[in-house]
Parts: structure tokens; sequence; C-alpha cells
């Protein structure tokens, strides 16, 4: 078969080849069809093109000017005529403000005329306010007498009413006191008061006076201010009238040198009014241009096309006689191919032959090599678990023996070894209920300042309160109460254990928050119970500053900077 398998592989590509052949035999003469109708068209479209070309070549140029001058004109041109209205807006509305205040203006003077009379006025403002101070000095002067000799009034009227109250002498001039001599201060004090209400009266007439002159001389003052404010905004008129004047010549000139300007654009004298039509003009003639321009830019491409459409159809006319020349090949290998597959057809039936004998071989062949792979992994499959069943009796026998030696343990453990120590531990206890009881009580009593609650342990060494002979559940105290009982708890647990122990020798005492909850007064009872514990020597680590006064030494621990510092006070 291997043999014979070249000249299969041989007639095979003799076979692609063909469809192949034909294939670009049929491409190529579609693609003569091709160059043919494009040669054609190409001709068509440059017969076309003559006519176009002969009236672009024809074609005059509007003006001798370039596109770039003109535009540079229009814009100029644009730019001066919005100039020069706004210029002529701006002058309307600086005639129409110069017309509104020269109406304002009631008589119009010059400034320096202005700034004389305004200066003249001021001295005059300047001399009446003087006088109107001095008048209003003048009047408070008035008044400080009047209200000086009403209190002298006031005084005398006084001693008037106390003249019954006097002793037996004058305190004036040391006589007897008697009716008759009261009757004399008394009639010399009235016409005193009487001189004086006149005094008075000539004072209070003086001051009408003198107010209605104040208010006369405010009012001449107002009067002159008014002339003067009034002097002050014609004076702001006529410099404003001024400055418009000025800005009026300034837009004026502009205005000439604009106008100048658009007649040298122009070249021509120049209708003012009709502006805009010079514009039209302008941009009529650019479109000319840019048109003129466009069109001889068509020229040039058509010019270029019908060139390109020569040489196209030349190269078109080389490409067809290159492909007939190719296609007449392609014919002659056809032939060719077509007789040798002619002999080679008996050789193609052998093959067959031999290829279906082989093929029905290699299958059975493939049968067994996939039995084979199947076996050998069901055995691999086998002795894997073979492996695992091994390791796990052998774990599991472990397992059994440490099991039963565990049994043998927690026999131990629970048969004789915990009933042993719950037995010991209770005799020993039992021993030691009724000092463990009574301390307990004492240290209740001195922290729980209530005679309805007693406490004591039971057999359990559980802590028990009763309430009036009832017995209370702990957890329904209060936390001040909970604190008590179990700061009782572990003092009474304290002193058994240490009196218990034969290694115990430390004689100190830590207590870590045994207040919490704790109301003022029973923070005041720590004083008690501490000197009660009789120890050396006491640590009591609290948040109640209460406690500070029973230490002999406070340690602060303050959080600084997220570490914890030791402040030590003296």
């Amino acid at each position: 078969m291997k043999n014979l398998e070249k000249s299969e592989s041989y007639i095979e590509k003799i076979h692609a080849e063909i469809p192949h052949i034909e294939k670009q035999i049929e491409d190529k003469n579609r693609l003569i069809s091709i160059y043919t109708n494009e040669i054609e068209n190409l001709e068509k479209e440059n017969n076309s093109k003559n006519d176009q070309i002969e009236f672009l070549i024809n074609l005059k140029k509007p003006t001798n000017e370039s596109a770039e001058s003109i535009q540079n004109k229009i814009t100029h041109l644009n730019k001066l005529i919005n100039s020069r209205n706004e210029l002529i807006a701006k002058l309307s509305v600086l005639h129409e403000n110069k017309e509104e205040i020269e109406n304002k203006i009631e008589k119009i003077f010059t400034i320096p005329e202005l700034d004389t009379k305004i200066e003249g006025l001021h001295n005059q403002f300047k001399n009446q306010e003087n006088d109107l101070m001095d008048k209003e000095n003048s009047v408070k002067e008035i008044s400080a007498n009047k209200y000086k000799l009403q209190g002298k009034i006031q005084d005398i009227q006084e001693k008037l009413d106390n003249l019954n109250d006097l002793g037996e002498l004058c305190p004036i001039c040391g006589s007897k006191l008697d009716d008759e001599h009261k009757l004399g201060l008394r009639n010399e004090r009235e016409k005193i008061i009487f001189d004086t209400n006149d005094q008075i009266s000539e004072l209070e007439k003086l001051e009408t006076k003198s107010n209605n002159q104040l208010e006369k001389f405010k009012i001449d003052l107002i009067k002159l201010d008014a002339k003067i404010q009034n002097l002050k905004s014609n004076k702001d008129r006529t410099i404003e009238l001024t400055i418009l004047n000025e800005k009026i010549d300034t837009f004026k000139n502009e205005l000439r040198n604009l106008e100048s300007n658009i007649i040298l654009i122009i070249e021509n004298s120049v209708e003012f009014n009709k502006l805009q039509d010079y514009l039209d003009y302008y941009d009529s003639l650019l479109n000319k241009i840019k048109e003129y321009h466009e069109n001889i830019e068509d020229l040039k491409i058509f010019k270029s096309q019908f060139e390109q459409n020569n040489n196209k159809i030349k190269q078109n006319k080389i490409e067809i006689d290159q492909i007939k020349s190719e296609i007449k090949y392609l014919n002659e290998n056809l032939l060719k191919y077509n007789e040798e597959i002619k002999k080679l057809e008996t050789i193609l039936n052998k093959v067959q032959k031999i290829k279906s004998k082989y093929t029905n071989l290699k299958a059975d062949f493939q049968f067994i090599k996939e039995e084979t792979v199947k076996r050998t992994t069901i055995i691999k499959g086998i002795e894997k678990d073979i492996d695992n069943l091994n390791y796990e009796i052998k774990e599991k026998e472990n397992w059994r023996t440490q099991y039963k030696k565990l049994n043998d343990f927690n026999t131990w453990f629970n048969d004789y070894l915990i009933p042993t120590i719950n037995l010991i531990e209770k005799h020993i206890m039992n021993a030691n209920y009724n000092s463990f009881n009574m301390l307990f009580k004492k240290w209740f009593e001195l922290l729980i300042d209530d005679n309805t609650k007693t406490g004591k342990i039971n057999e359990e060494f559980t802590p028990i309160v009763e309430q009036d002979g009832y017995e209370q559940n702990i957890n329904f105290l209060s936390g001040g109460e909970k604190t008590s009982v179990a700061l009782a708890y572990r003092l009474a647990l304290n002193n058994v254990v240490q009196k218990v122990s034969t290694t115990m020798e430390s004689n100190l005492l830590i207590l870590d928050e045994p207040t919490d909850g704790f109301s003022k007064e029973q923070l005041y009872k720590i004083r008690d119970i501490l000197n009660e514990l009789d120890s050396p020597q006491i640590i009591l680590v609290s948040h109640e500053r209460e406690l500070e006064s029973f230490a002999d030494n406070i340690y602060r621990i303050e959080k600084i900077n997220g570490s914890s510092k030791v402040i030590i006070e003296e």
C-alpha cells in the first residue's frame, strides 16, 4: 500500500489541479471581459471630457487682483464699516447724554466760577455754623442757670417744710426760736423764692427767644448747605459735560480717519450711505475669482483624468494579451492531466482494495489495544484499593489500642480519682464552713447598709441573700449590691485560704475594681473594710476618685499618644 500511495497521491493531486485550472481559465476569461468593458467606458469618458476641457481653456480671468487681495479688502472694509457704525452709535449716545446734562444745568458757569461760588458759600456756612455753636452754648448756659435757681427754690422750700421740726434755737442766728421768729424766717424765705421765680421767668423768656433764634440758624444752615450741594452738582455736571465734549471731538476725528481709510480701499469717491453695495461688489468679485480658480483646478483634473484614462486603456490591452497567453497555457495543461488520469485509473482500483483490508486490520488492532489498556487500569485500581484497605486496617488497630488505654484512664478518673478528691474537698471545706460563713456575714453587713437584708453561705458554699426572712435571687439585686456580695465572698475566701495554706506566705492583697456600682455611702465604708482586713499591703485598682483619700500612694495610668504612662503622685 505504501508503494501504491505515491501513485495515488499523484492522481489526487491531478484531480485537485483540474478544477483549479478550470477555475483559473474561467476567472481569466471574466477578467478579459472586465478589461474590455473598462476600455469601452474609458473611451466614452474621454470623448465627453473633450468638450469640457475646450470650454475651460477658453475661460477669461475676471480681474488681475488675487483672491487674497480682494479678501483682505473685504475684511479690512468690513472692519472699518463696523468701527464706523460703532462710532456713529457712540456719538449718538454721547449727544443724547450731552443734551440731558445741559437740560439739568440751570445756568452754565465755568469751573473756576463754580469753585469761587462754592468756596464763598463754604466760608459763609462755617461762619454761621460757629454762630450756631455760640448760640447753643448760650442756651445751655441759660438752662443751667435756670436749673440752678430751681434747685435753690427747692432747697428753700424743703427748709420751710422742716421749719416746725427745728429745736428751740435758730440754726442761723442762735437766738430763741419762737413762733414770731419762725414767721420772720418764713417771710424772708418766701420773698427769696418770689424773687428767684422772677429770675427764672426772665431766663425762660430769654431761653425761648434763644431757641427760636437757634432754629432760624439751623434752617439757614440747611438752606446754605442745599445751595452748596446744588453748586457741587452743577460743577459735577459741568465737568461731565466737558468730558463728553472731549469724547465727541475724539470720536469725530476717529470717524474722519475711518472714512479716509475707506476711500483709500475703494479707490474712488464714496457714498457712505451705500457702503454695503461696495461690500456686495467685492464679495461678488471674490466669488467670481474663486469660481475661475475652481474651473482652472477642474481643467487640471480633467486633463489628468484624460491622460490617466488613455494610460489605463493601453495597460488594459496589454493585460488582455497577457491573459490570453495564460489561458492557452492552462488549456494545454488541462488536456495533459486528463490523459494521465485515464492511464492511472487501474492503480486507483487496486489501492482501494488494499486500503479496505488495511482499515479492517487496523480496527482489530485498535480494539485489542484498548482492551489491554482497560484491563491494566482495572488491575492498578484493585492494587491501590488493597493498599488503602491495608492502611485503614493498620490505622484502626492503632485507634483501638489508644481507645482501650484512654478508656482505662477514664474509668480511673471517674470511678476513683474524682470521687476521692470530692470527698477530701468536702471534708476540708466542712471543717472551714463555719469560719467562711462567719467572715462572709461580717463583710456583708459592713458593705450593705440595709437591716432588712442578711447574707450567709449554704452547704454548697453558695452565697444566699435574704430580705425580711425570704430568700432573694442574687440576679435581682442592684449593681452595687451584687458587687458587695462578690467582694464579701472574695474577702472571706481570702482569709480562709490564708489560714489553711501552709505555703501561702504573701501578705499582699490586690483588689481590682472592687467598688463597681457602689453608692457614695458604700464607697466611704471601704476605709473601715480596709482597716478590718489588717493586711500589711493592699493594692487597689479603681476609677473612683473618692478612694484616693484612703491611699498612702497614688499611681495614675494615662493614655498618651497611644501608650499607657504611669504618673506617680507625691
